[in-house]
């Protein structure tokens, strides 16, 4: 049986964990051009934060952008602040607040467990699912909304907990603080998934006159936090209210249909836990089940709770998005690392084996299925001809993946979770080396439009459609692009006033272009043949079959 008490992993697992998140989160970070729409929509909102001093009012493209809140900008634009305005500063913010979570996870577990082992295997687990690898290596505001419900459930549970009623108080309004940080980051929806979790675990626990009692200390810790800006915002821009409360809830819970259906969900989470949920089937929840342990059995309960009434949650609203469900892994990977650290010292490695196995056939399939779909043509082809290095390099990957889980199976009991854990590294880190050129031509204009910067006199104008238009802000660094065509998510912001003139109707775009007195630069994403109704005399260049850049030359002044 392994020392788990004294062993090398134990004593150095902050310093492992630390140098996990820098493999797995930093060291990848600029590696790939920024995805649009969400890494250049919230990356051109902060940059214009900075640029502007404007903390107060978002704004895309110059135009007023009222979907979320501020939080999760100010702290991207205090990453650019830092970083500079390129992938990395983009994304450094969402990384941070993974590996935050994945620090919390491991100190909650291991207070609560009184096992160092179940908390660092706990941290590693959470920091290595797919679900935390993706959003902590994209630029999405989920990952900083998810610290802040993460540390709010920790900090029920520590009030639950504490020692004396001075303390639960301080707990409760760091929770109250934290639901209200989740707030500025992505409004009343945060709210709403704390009270889903705890009332009923409260009632579960028959201390609902507890919460009702001390749970109001949350309350004014929270319009606190929330307060200040949600004012400000209120005297600078009446109408945001309205159009947030209005368009961003009310429309969107009761005026539309979720196109997934309610299950949605189950499938997702194998895929964002893999190979974890595989791995918690089998021994590790027999042995949180068969756990005598108040303490343990409180901490199962409530982590239960938290994770399954979380996904409910998400499963009932309309809109759903594999990256939700982020809040959810914590109380699973808690969960693993108690089961898991049990089995290690007790000796037992079978049922491990099995599901490493099952793992491993998985990736083997999936492989299979590359093989095929690249060699003979079966279901629709992922990579061209001339991609065959890509396709290469993605079959490395899984190959690489399939060897680590084999290496685990060889490995002592108390080292094979953070094997498992590095598998998952490569996957994320050589995105950039096996994606297919169709995602980086509809997905990655950077590259393209970084191309044409020099091409383009600075007093040209920029026209593109509603899909380019947060690309072009952020790439030529501009806030004065006109929009041609249908508006999409920029309507709001165009029917201002001091806006109505930066929308062209796409039936007048021959008559702007003819009419302007300088150069005309035109970006359409067009996903396909070409389109043939622009006018002529225009150079031209196309990104694969997805964007077309025009430029046209000034009008000619008058009887030249």
């Amino acid at each position: 049986m392994p020392n788990t008490d004294n062993s090398f992993l134990i004593r150095h697992g902050a310093t492992l964990l630390l140098a996990f998140w820098l493999l797995g989160y930093i060291l990848p970070l600029g590696w790939r051009p920024l995805v649009q729409p969400d890494e250049i929509r919230y990356g051109e909102i902060a940059r214009e934060m900075l640029s502007s001093g404007d903390w107060v009012v978002p704004r895309l493209g110059g135009l007023r952008y009222f979907e979320k809140p501020p939080l999760g900008h100010w702290l991207n634009a205090a990453s650019q602040f830092l970083f500079g305005e390129n992938a990395f500063g983009v994304r450094f913010a969402s990384s941070l607040s993974v590996g935050l979570m994945g620090v919390a996870v491991w100190r909650f577990t291991r207070r609560y467990t009184g096992s160092p082992n179940a908390g660092l295997i706990a941290g590693v687990v959470f920091l290595s699912t797919p679900g935390a690898l993706a959003v902590g290596t994209y630029a999405l505001l989920d990952g900083i909304v998810a610290l802040w419900l993460t540390l709010a459930f920790m900090s029920f549970y520590h009030a639950l907990h504490a020692p004396s009623p001075l303390t639960a108080a301080r707990q409760y309004a760091v929770f109250g603080a934290m639901c209200g940080l989740a707030f500025l980051t992505r409004g009343f929806l945060a709210l709403l998934l704390p009270f889903a979790v705890v009332v009923p675990y409260m009632l579960w626990e028959k201390r609902g006159r507890e919460l009702l009692r001390h749970g109001w200390v949350a309350i004014p810790a929270m319009l606190v936090v929330a307060l200040p800006w949600s004012v400000l915002i209120h005297l600078r821009e009446p109408e945001f209210w309205q159009h947030f409360i209005h368009v961003e809830y009310i429309q969107r819970f009761t005026g539309e249909t979720a196109l997934e259906p309610i299950w949605y969900y189950l499938p997702v989470l194998l895929v964002i836990t893999f190979p974890w949920l595989a791995l918690f089937a089998g021994r590790p929840w027999r042995a949180l089940r068969d756990s005598r342990s108040p303490h343990i059995r409180s901490l199962i309960r409530y982590c239960l709770c938290w994770g399954l009434l979380g996904l409910v949650f998400f499963s009932l609203a309309p809109g759903k998005s594999p990256m939700y469900l982020l809040p959810c892994l914590p109380p699973m990977a808690i969960l693993l690392g108690v089961g898991a650290s049990r089995l290690i010292a007790e000796g037992q490695e079978t049922l491990f084996n099995i599901a490493l196995q099952f793992c491993r056939v998985v990736l083997v399939l999936m492989l299979l299925a590359a093989v095929l779909n690249f060699t003979a043509g079966v279901g629709s082809p992922a990579w061209r001809v001339h991609e065959t290095i890509q396709w290469v390099w993605f079959c490395g990957v899984l190959l690489a993946w399939i060897s680590i889980l084999r290496l685990a199976i060889a490995a002592p009991l108390d080292a094979r979770h953070w094997i498992v854990g590095l598998g998952s590294i490569p996957v994320f880190a050589f995105i950039p080396q096996y994606l297919p050129e169709l995602v980086y031509a509809g997905k990655m204009p950077g590259v393209f439009m970084q191309e044409q910067v020099p091409i383009i006199p600075a007093d040209t104008i920029i026209v593109t459609d509603a899909t380019l238009l947060g690309s072009a802000s952020w790439y030529f660094k501009r806030t004065d692009i006109y929009l041609a065509g249908g508006m999409g998510e920029y309507q709001y912001g165009l029917g201002f006033a001091d806006a109505l003139d930066r929308h062209i109707p796409f039936k007048d775009l021959h008559q702007f272009i003819r009419e302007a007195d300088r150069p005309v630069a035109y970006f359409d994403k067009f996903g396909g043949r070409p389109p043939t109704d622009l006018p002529p005399g225009a150079s031209e260049g196309v990104m694969g079959r997805f964007i077309l850049f025009r430029l046209y030359p000034p009008a000619a002044p008058d009887g030249g």
